[in-house]
């Protein structure tokens, strides 16, 4: 089970201190495997920055706006559990985010108890986000927010707060049958295509 430390920052331009994470583990059915990198940091009071690249330059993106499915086209995911005891979860029963974003900056956020159990975060913590997608010469990168005070709103606590564990995990995906495939930071221990495991997810601190 992998591991990750969140460096906190005072901006996004020192995003490159943080550690680097990447996506390369490609399960399931994989017609591509487009190499995926990373970083992830924590803004106080602005919540975790996140920035993504990937090397996927030939992009199929069929959804057009917020809340469509998003994981059909070419998208990076970020999920995200925190257990109120900071124990790995041995299910899905436990609180977590997940984020969605295809190529054009489309975005797909819920917040819930297991897969089924979801619902989409708020029209604020969408603009909070502040999702931005670049088209490079390699491929194409994502930068955004999971905000903080929507995370407190959701937890009735604030997880940045202390020492607290938490668990996430980094996905490249894309669910069109042209260039299908499914790869993740930490391992995912399931038959079929599975984001929605938070006892699969890496466990994470915030580091100084």
């Amino acid at each position: 089970m992998k591991t990750y430390s969140i460096k906190k920052i005072n901006n996004e331009a020192e995003i490159t201190k943080c550690e680097l994470f990447e996506i390369k583990d490609f399960q399931w059915m994989a017609k591509r495997k487009p190499y995926t990198k990373g970083r992830v940091g924590y803004i106080e009071a602005r919540g975790l920055y996140i920035e993504m690249e990937t090397e996927e330059t030939d992009t199929i993106v069929t959804h057009h706006n917020d809340r469509e499915m998003v994981c059909d086209d070419s998208a990076m995911e970020v999920f995200a559990a925190f257990p109120s005891d900071g124990r790995r979860p041995e299910s899905t029963d436990v609180p977590y985010f997940n984020f969605e974003i295809n190529a054009e900056g489309c975005m797909y956020a819920k917040f819930g108890r297991s897969r089924k159990e979801r619902a989409f975060l708020s029209d604020e913590a969408y603009d909070m986000a502040n999702v931005e997608t670049i088209q490079t010469e390699d491929g194409w990168k994502l930068c955004f927010y999971i905000p903080e005070s929507c995370i407190v709103e959701k937890l009735g606590y604030n997880p940045f707060s202390g020492e607290q564990i938490f668990y996430m995990n980094f996905y490249k995906i894309a669910q069109n049958e042209e260039i299908i495939h499914f790869g993740a930071f930490n391992h995912i221990e399931s038959e079929h295509p599975d984001f929605h495991r938070p006892q699969d997810f890496a466990e994470v601190r915030i580091t100084e």
